[in-house]
């Protein structure tokens, strides 16, 4: 439950997370589509067609928006305070519950159509322009994988062709997104 608060708190272009809505509050608009295990905060949908109207109804059903959302939380003032170590991102991720969900998968909801979006580009822009922002995340990336493994001094252009963003890739090289950020 916590990450969903968080992930739909997220307003596109901000630098800080809104309040997140009351847990209750979020099961009473799902009116009962959504089943809350209080004791591990893991929330559970009663029904596919369930999770797909809840993701509508709080603008978290297209792929490349909800990329940007992800995008748009890495790059928030609270993550430009950086901490090595196993054991800071350990606290980061039970301090921003979104955080560590939101390393993982921007890459893959951002992947074909996200790759064109503006929401998507500028919210790389603001995340790549931090040092610390993008250590941020892809410590969170690290620990979110199997491999556990974070490597210092990725760019934009690593990340992104890792992650097999040709278009993003493309708009790299030829210095459009590097660009812009200054």
């Amino acid at each position: 439950m916590g990450e969903l608060r968080e992930a739909v708190a997220v307003k596109l272009g901000e630098k800080r997370l809104r309040r997140t809505p009351d847990p209750n509050h979020i099961i009473e608009i799902c009116q009962d589509l959504l089943v809350w295990d209080r004791e591990t905060d893991i929330v559970n949908f009663i029904h596919y067609t369930a999770r797909e109207a809840v993701a509508r109804t709080f603008n978290l059903y297209c792929a490349s928006t909800l990329a940007a959302i992800c995008l748009t939380y890495l790059a928030f003032d609270e993550f430009e305070n950086f901490r090595e170590g196993l054991y800071n991102a350990i606290t980061r991720k039970k301090e921003h519950k979104f955080c560590e969900y939101a390393a993982h998968f921007w890459g893959p909801l951002a992947k074909g159509e996200g790759e064109k979006s503006k929401d998507v580009h500028q919210a790389l822009i603001r995340l790549f322009g931090s040092e610390n922002k993008k250590r941020s995340m892809l410590q969170m990336a690290a620990l979110s994988s199997a491999a556990g493994i974070f490597v210092e001094g990725q760019t934009l252009l690593h990340v992104v062709s890792e992650l097999g963003l040709e278009t993003i890739c493309e708009r790299a090289l030829k210095q459009e997104l590097i660009s812009q950020k200054r």
